[in-house]
C-alpha cells in the first residue's frame, strides 16, 4: 500500500507539538548501543578492516580513511601534481573539496551540471578541458548515481583521471562504484546513509597509487578512541534532539535565544570544526569507528524502503514542480530536494508548521569558476540550482498523515507564489 492510499481516508490536520528536522541521523539507538558495549579493544584493527574491504567485491584496492576529504588530499600528495595544474570538478560540491583543491597549488574548475540528470554537461567538458586538466571529480548528489560511461570516454581521450565522489549515494549493495572510475570515494559521516559517524572507505584501481596513499596515511597519528567516543556521544545526544517532540522544543529555545536555526544545526553536525583542512583531516581512523563502519556495513539495507517512501511522495506534488535529477536513471533519494521560487519564504511556511527544510541539505555550494571563464561555460545552471532548491524533511519517523500534510503545505506555497506571481504581471 502505498502513501496515497494510506492517507485516503485520513482528515488533514496540523499535527500539534511536533518538529521534523530535514535529515535525520541514519544510525538506531540500538547501534550506539553496541557501539560502546560491544567494541572489544584487544581484537587486531586489521580484522576490522579486512571485514571492511569484503564488503565492496572489487577487484581495486580498498583504503580506509577518516573521510573523504582525507582521501582526496592523500590522493593529491600522492599524485604531487606541478603547480597550477587544473581539476574538473562538478559544478555542486561542498566547498571544502574546492579549498583542498586550491590547498595543492592546484585550480578547480567548476563544470556546469544540468539540473534534470545532476551530471555534468560533457560538451562544457569539452571546451573547458586544456592541458594542464589532470582529474575530473564527479559528485553523485542527493541520493542519484550518475551513469560513468562518457565521463570514462573524455578521460581516457585526454588522459586524466576520473575520480567519483559518492559521499551522497552510498546505496548499499546496489552499488560498489564504477569499475572504470580510477578513483571511488564513499563517506559514513554523520549525515550520510549508513553512517559510522566518520570514516571513509576509498576505492583505488592502480595498485602502486594505491600503495603510496596507503604508505603516507600510515604515518598519520591515530585518532584516540576518547575523541571517537566524545563524537558518538554528541551524535547519540543529537538523534534524541531529532526525536519530533525534543526537536520542536529544541527550535523554540534556538528562537528564543535568537539563534539562527539553519546555521546553528549546520554548526552542530559539521563532520570536522572549522580550521586548517590538512591539520583536520591528516589522521587515522579510531579502533571504534573502525569497528561501528565495519557493523554498519555488515548490517546495511539497500534503502528501498526510502526510495519508495520518495517516490509516493513525489505523486502528491503538483506536476509543475521540478525535481533536480528527476531524469536520473537511479536515485535513493538521501534526501528530498525541490526546485522552486522563492525558498526561504517556502521554508519560513514549512518550519512554522513543524518541518525543518533545509537550502542545499546545508553543505553545497556552486563552486565559483575561475577568472575570465567564457561567459557561456559559467556554470549558470548549477549556480541556479542552489538558488532554488529546498529539501524537505522526508524521514520515516513522519507518519503517513504528516507526510500528506507537508505534500499539501507545499501545493499551497506553490499555488500562493503562481497567484502573486500573475497579480505583479497584471
Amino acid at each position: 500500500m502505498n502513501l496515497l492510499e494510506k492517507t485516503s481516508n485520513h482528515q488533514l490536520s496540523r499535527p500539534r507539538f511536533r518538529a521534523h528536522p530535514t535529515i535525520q541521523l541514519d544510525i538506531t539507538f540500538s547501534d550506539f548501543h553496541a557501539c560502546f558495549s560491544k567494541f572489544n579493544p584487544f581484537i587486531n584493527q586489521q580484522n576490522y578492516l579486512s571485514s571492511i574491504e569484503s564488503f565492496w567485491h572489487t577487484d581495486k584496492e580498498v583504503l580506509v580513511t577518516l573521510s573523504v576529504r582525507t582521501s582526496l588530499d592523500l590522493l593529491l600528495q600522492t599524485l604531487d601534481l606541478p603547480p597550477e595544474s587544473e581539476v574538473l570538478i562538478s559544478g555542486i560540491n561542498i566547498r571544502e573539496m574546492a579549498k583542498i583543491i586550491h590547498s595543492h597549488g592546484l585550480t578547480p574548475v567548476p563544470i556546469d551540471v544540468s539540473i534534470d540528470t545532476i551530471a555534468p554537461k560533457i560538451e562544457v567538458l569539452e571546451q573547458l578541458v586544456s592541458p594542464r586538466s589532470k582529474l575530473l571529480l564527479i559528485a553523485h548528489l542527493f541520493g542519484i548515481i550518475i551513469p560513468l560511461e562518457p565521463y570514462v570516454d573524455f578521460c581516457h581521450k585526454h588522459q586524466i583521471l576520473l575520480v567519483e565522489d559518492c559521499a551522497q549515494s552510498f546505496a548499499g549493495r546496489k552499488y560498489y562504484g564504477s569499475p572504470a572510475a580510477d578513483i571511488s570515494l564513499f563517506s559514513f559521516g554523520p549525515i550520510k546513509s549508513c553512517t559510522a559517524l566518520g570514516g571513509a572507505v576509498t576505492l583505488i584501481k592502480d595498485k602502486k597509487l594505491a600503495q603510496k596513499m596507503a604508505i603516507i596515511e600510515q604515518k598519520y597519528p591515530q585518532k584516540s578512541d576518547f575523541w571517537y567516543l566524545k563524537r558518538v556521544f554528541k551524535f547519540y545526544l543529537l538523534k534524541l534532539c531529532s526525536m519530533p517532540w525534543l526537536y520542536s522544543q529544541l527550535i523554540n529555545l534556538m528562537k528564543l535565544l535568537n539563534l539562527d536555526v539553519e546555521s546553528t544545526i549546520k554548526k552542530v553536525t559539521l563532520g570536522f570544526p572549522r580550521g586548517e583542512l590538512p591539520t583536520k583531516l591528516r589522521y587515522r581512523p579510531p579502533r571504534r569507528l573502525l569497528w561501528l563502519l565495519n557493523y554498519r556495513l555488515t548490517n546495511c539495507g539497500d534503502f528501498q524502503e526510502r526510495t519508495q517512501r520518495a517516490k509516493d511522495f513525489l505523486q502528491m506534488l503538483p506536476s509543475n514542480i521540478s525535481i533536480p535529477g528527476d531524469l536520473s536513471e537511479y536515485n535513493s533519494f538521501w534526501v528530498m530536494p525541490i526546485f522552486i521560487d522563492s525558498p526561504d519564504s517556502i521554508a519560513t511556511k514549512l518550519r512554522q508548521a513543524g518541518f525543518d527544510s533545509a537550502r542545499g541539505n546545508r553543505s553545497l555550494f556552486a563552486i565559483d569558476a575561475k577568472p575570465n571563464t567564457p561567459s557561456h561555460l559559467l556554470p549558470i545552471e548549477s549556480q541556479s540550482l542552489m538558488e532554488h532548491i529546498l529539501c524537505l524533511p522526508l524521514s520515516n519517523v513522519l507518519t503517513a498523515e504528516e507526510l500528506e500534510y507537508l505534500a499539501q503545505l507545499v501545493r499551497t506555497q506553490i499555488s500562493n507564489q503562481s497567484e502573486n506571481s500573475q497579480r505583479i504581471q497584471n
